[in-house]
């Protein structure tokens, strides 16, 4: 069952073109747009002018194919606490979405956790979980994936031991 449509709340700032009517000439503009959840939002992939995907902080990932008027959970089933910082639509409904693992704060009492990564191949209908690390201090700053060829690197920082 899909998650249902909510209304946003919140602001993301969104960067478009519009064009002079005299001239025919582009101009990119900012609008705002609201957005969803609680944030903070860290993980941004902007499909088209109507579809766009928000991932952040406490396992949330949300996906609007209107523009931002109204926003869908779409966030994998037990992600709370993971922070999904990067998503790669792939086309075709296919979609990889990347947690970085660790904390941001070594001070916190949370206990640190594992990177992991999940794919769909229905726009985040369902999921399934394609990697997870086995050492949860390590922290993943960023994935790259290719639509047709072998897995992107997973590039991770050092751990101090």
């Amino acid at each position: 069952m899909a998650a249902p449509l909510v209304p946003a709340v919140g602001a993301l700032t969104a960067l478009t073109a519009s064009a002079d009517v005299a001239t025919g000439h582009q101009e990119p503009t900012w609008t705002q747009v609201t957005s969803p959840g609680t944030g903070p939002f860290r993980g941004l992939a902007a499909v088209s002018r109507k579809e766009a995907w928000v991932g952040g902080d406490n396992g949330e990932l949300w996906r609007t194919t209107d523009g931002g008027a109204a926003w869908q959970d779409v966030a994998p089933p037990n992600s709370a606490g993971l922070g999904f910082r990067r998503i790669i639509p792939l086309g075709h409904g296919k979609v990889v979405l990347f947690s970085r693992g660790g904390v941001d704060d070594p001070d916190a009492a949370e206990p640190s956790l594992a990177a992991e990564i999940f794919i769909s191949n229905y726009n985040g209908r369902t999921w399934l979980l394609s990697f997870v690390t086995a050492d949860t201090a390590a922290v993943y700053d960023c994935l790259d994936m290719f639509a047709a060829g072998p897995p992107g690197p997973a590039p991770r920082a050092p751990v101090d031991r």
